[in-house]
């Protein structure tokens, strides 16, 4: 009797493991339990407009955890694949976030600005604009992540068009017989040329609309250009 029942409970803790296993394995809010619920729900938006907008909105902590889970995720998942050069730089990005953390480099965009200036022509010779765009700039972040997967990864957030008005050469009217400038949506070139639009080698061109937040190191800066 006492066997029958040990072997019950053993059994009914095995199908509620189970359950739990699968509602969590089903779920994006326990992807990362190191990273806070809002974040998790942030990284699981499907679209790159909605998911810069999403994590825009996390504290300067959150984004600075995100950074750093997704820096050490690199170099674990892709340890095997990353030339000496490859690993250094990833290195030399992650202690720039160690010595500033995402706070000062919110407060201070010229740091990033500065350090991806004068560090970009190196980097360009070591990573390709896609695997670039996610080192540096793209807050996506998914399990088993690796930066060699980068083209799959923009391809599923960032689809042929984001948003096809945001492409065009010039800025919509407002309806009202005046000029009206939308959004910015670039920092650097790195974003243009990445993109899997049919419109590869367009630069990054200051002026003509409006900055907004998001772009640069770890997206600590503003948007200032828009792409042609």
């Amino acid at each position: 009797m006492k066997n029958t029942l040990k072997a019950s409970c053993l059994f009914l803790i095995m199908i509620i493991s189970l359950i739990r296993c699968t509602k969590d394995n089903g779920n994006p809010e326990n992807q990362f339990p190191e990273l806070s619920l809002g974040t998790n729900k942030a990284i699981n938006t499907e679209n790159l407009t909605a998911l810069k907008q999403s994590v825009s909105l996390l504290t300067n902590d959150e984004k600075y955890n995100l950074w750093q889970i997704k820096l050490s995720a690199i170099l674990e998942n892709d340890r095997a694949k990353l030339t000496s050069d490859q690993k250094n730089i990833i290195i030399e990005v992650k202690s720039l976030l160690d010595n500033y953390n995402f706070e000062a480099l919110k407060q201070n965009p010229e740091i990033g600005d500065n350090f991806i200036k004068s560090n970009i022509n190196r980097f360009e010779k070591h990573f390709d604009n896609v695997q670039l765009y996610m080192l540096i700039e793209c807050p996506f972040f998914c399990k088993n992540f690796s930066l060699f997967k980068s083209k799959e990864y923009l391809s599923k957030i960032d689809p042929v068009t984001i948003s096809s008005s945001i492409y065009e050469e010039d800025a919509p009217g407002d309806g009202g017989g005046g000029p009206s400038l939308s959004n910015c949506y670039c920092k650097y070139s790195i974003y243009c040329s990445s993109s899997p639009q049919p419109s590869g080698g367009r630069v990054c061109v200051d002026g003509s609309c409006n900055t907004v937040s998001g772009c640069g190191l770890f997206g600590s800066s503003s948007c200032t250009g828009k792409c042609k």
